[in-house]
């Protein structure tokens, strides 16, 4: 279930929404090799409550502010895995409520171009970049998009370009297991053709 409210004014460009989305709890089964045997496997899988705000205003000459706020309520919303014969191999995750942020700048150029620059962050939960959850693979993030719109008649071009750093972070599970992510980033570009008629 999604459901929000919005409030906008045109004459200073401004809008503002709050939007919240309950939580989705999913079943699962399966089954785990071992050892050459089929265990059967139960576990939940959560798609936790969110709640988002976003934000514009004009403060210039085609010029938007735009910032926004997305929190998370993982605690209570983790991954368990439970192997009945076998109790050592039941997994769990351990996640903390999150809340991440974003600020940027939207410009229109001219008539037909616009373009945005926009920062995001999301503060790392896992202490000195530790952590015992396997399903733990980074802490925190931080990323730099930039985006640019072009009409031509009835067709609209939108492309960007966004690169985030992910925060190192060092799991050590209860099993005696470990796992190092360090220097890790993605880059992802797109592009969007529109048509109206």
């Amino acid at each position: 279930i999604v459901y929000g409210l919005a409030y906008e004014r045109s004459d200073i460009a401004l809008k503002f929404e709050v939007l919240r989305s309950e939580k989705i709890t999913i079943g699962l089964t399966g089954n785990v090799s071992y050892s050459g045997s089929a265990l059967p496997l139960t576990g939940t899988l959560v798609i936790p409550e969110a709640t988002t705000i976003n934000f514009q205003t004009g403060i210039a000459e085609n010029t938007l502010l735009i910032a926004s706020a997305h929190k998370v309520n993982w605690t209570g919303s983790d991954v368990k895995l439970n192997v009945a014969p076998l109790q050592p191999l039941n997994q769990g995750s351990e996640f903390s409520n999150t809340t991440s942020y974003s600020l940027g700048l939207g410009r229109k150029l001219n008539e037909a171009t616009s373009a945005s620059l926009t920062y995001s962050w999301e503060k790392g939960t896992n202490p000195g970049g530790k952590s015992e959850s396997p399903f733990t693979m980074s802490n925190g993030s931080e990323t730099l998009s930039a985006g640019v719109q072009h009409k031509i008649g009835s067709i609209t071009i939108s492309g960007g370009i966004s690169y985030t750093k992910a925060g190192d972070v060092d799991v050590t599970h209860s099993s005696g297991l470990t796992a190092s992510y360090a220097d890790n980033s993605v880059t992802a570009v797109g592009i969007k053709f529109g048509y109206n008629f």
